[in-house]
């Protein structure tokens, strides 16, 4: 059994890649329950139980953001059960190895993260985790999407339990109060459109004798400058992106892996906030946190980053007034940004946990109080809707406009994966096809000055993307192109569970 399962771990190890990007996926339909499921009636006497005999569990972390919150959370944890929670944290770098050691000794903490290096169908098969026996009451406090195939359920057993919603990783806009304020502009809303945005952007450096700019951002980074040009081009039109599928902008009503057109604009636009030089000249090899800095130092009025810098700008920048709002739209569609459900931060029970019956009231309890000091401090959204929109949680006004504008750009999106598990493989085969100039860079290479047939790479970028998916749908037995093409999809609304229904 150690020599299959250190097998099996080298084996997902070097499908990382491709299970990082699909970790949302998975086989089989919801309905089933987890065949150790309490009951209404012996859940209190289980906890009553508990209580009377005080037990001790380790979980491990790798999410440096929340431990002092769970740390918090089970002090009084321990106060009020009088069981022991031991929080152990590690560097996201070293969780990986750290995770495949345990697996490999057979030593598996109690409760333990997710990496996705093992994904949730490689960890059941090698027998290392546990249902968790939530009540249908508990769960319907979530997100549905929340409990999704492949990410934190198999055929409809609930294996994870989220640290965070799945709404996020969009880009947003901050703008500076003060220095629109200055400028004669309104300093309660940012530009809604692409020419409103470069209009504000101009009489902001008009203004600014030369010492402030219109925008800043960091581009740096190859994926940045793909998420930004692909959340830009969902405001034109034609598809939308999404972290699982990166570097590509997909219509899902037909199928269609990319859209060159879009994206031709979204570039285009940035190039014209180069050319009336509004945005910093080094916005191209900028990394974001220096963008962040002049933002937060009064030196532009708008910065374009991901809405995770909030934190980071209201600890650093405790005075800065600021806000936040969609990217800027060309047609009046909203920037959306596409997600799958499920988590990429969910926990585990080891299969060997006993007290199976206490990690479940620690999660509960992790629900109820955890969850709201999320928000609190301003870290991340709740996937229990009723939390984030509570009265009674005391928000920042800047995470209350982040919570508003997520509920309204972050699009739950189709997932082969869902509609038949064997396109999960697809998606893999697909994914591991690399480019010949890839799209982030490309892009980056274009803004910096260098002269090329944009429009033409484009549309050789599209029909390569095209072909990775045709050919991988060729390569797996079962697969079908079909399968990748939603013809009840809007992109204004989540895909929900019951369109998959309609599609048979």
């Amino acid at each position: 059994m150690f020599k299959n399962k250190k097998r099996w771990i080298w084996i997902a190890v070097a499908m990382l890649a491709l299970t990082t990007a699909i970790a949302g996926c998975g086989g089989g339909k919801s309905g089933k329950q987890a065949p150790a499921s309490s009951s209404a009636d012996e859940k209190p006497q289980a906890q009553e139980n508990a209580k009377k005999s005080p037990v001790k569990l380790t979980m491990w972390t790798r999410t440096p953001e929340t431990v002092d919150l769970l740390k918090e959370a089970a002090d009084d944890f321990q106060a009020e059960t009088g069981h022991t929670i031991e929080v152990v944290s590690f560097p996201a770098d070293q969780y990986q190895a750290a995770l495949q050691a345990a697996v490999s000794g057979d030593n598996l903490p109690d409760i333990f993260h997710f990496q996705s290096s093992i994904p949730l169908a490689q960890m059941i098969k090698l027998d290392l985790i546990q249902p968790i026996p939530f009540t249908d009451e508990f769960k319907q406090q979530f997100d549905p999407a929340t409990w999704w195939e492949g990410s934190t359920t198999l055929d409809g057993i609930v294996y994870g339990w989220p640290d965070r919603s799945f709404r996020r990783g969009t880009l947003v806009v901050f703008y500076n109060k003060k220095i629109l304020r200055d400028a004669g502009l309104n300093a309660d809303q940012a530009p809604t459109t692409w020419d409103e945005f470069l209009q504000q952007s101009k009489e902001v450096v008009s203004k600014g004798d030369g010492k402030i700019y219109g925008v800043t951002t960091g581009m740096k980074a190859s994926w940045f400058s793909e998420r930004l040009v692909g959340q830009l081009a969902t405001t034109v039109g034609g598809g939308i992106s999404m972290e699982t599928l990166s570097g590509r902008l997909f219509d899902w009503k037909n199928g269609t892996a990319f859209t060159p057109g879009p994206v031709f604009e979204a570039v285009k636009f940035l190039e014209q906030l180069k050319n009336e030089k509004v945005i910093h000249p080094d916005f191209v090899i900028m990394d974001r946190p220096d963008a962040a800095a002049q933002f937060g130092e009064n030196q532009a009025a708008f910065l374009i980053d991901g809405h995770w810098r909030l934190m980071s700008l209201k600890e650093t920048y405790p005075t800065l007034e600021f806000g936040l709002a969609p990217l800027p739209s060309k047609t009046g569609t909203p920037a959306y940004w596409g997600v799958e459900g499920g988590s990429g931060n969910a926990y585990f029970l080891s299969k060997k946990l006993k007290h199976t019956d206490v990690a479940v009231q620690w999660f509960e309890y992790l629900t109820k109080h955890f969850y709201p000091k999320l928000l609190e401090k301003a870290i991340d959204l709740a996937p229990v809707p009723a939390i984030n929109n509570s009265p009674d949680v005391e928000v920042i006004p800047e995470f209350r406009q982040l919570i508003d504008l997520i509920d309204r750009i972050v699009k739950v999106q189709p997932s082969p994966g869902q509609r038949s598990p064997i396109e999960i493989e697809t998606a893999a085969k697909m994914l591991a096809k690399t480019a010949k100039e890839p799209l982030g860079s490309t892009v980056q290479s274009y803004l910096a000055g260098n002269k090329f047939d944009l429009e033409k790479y484009l549309n050789d970028y599209a029909a390569e993307q095209q072909k990775f998916l045709e050919d991988a749908v060729n390569e797996v037995s079962g697969a079908k192109l079909d399968f990748w093409k939603f013809p009840n999809w809007d992109i204004n609304h989540n895909y929900n569970p019951d369109q998959y229904q309609q599609l048979k």
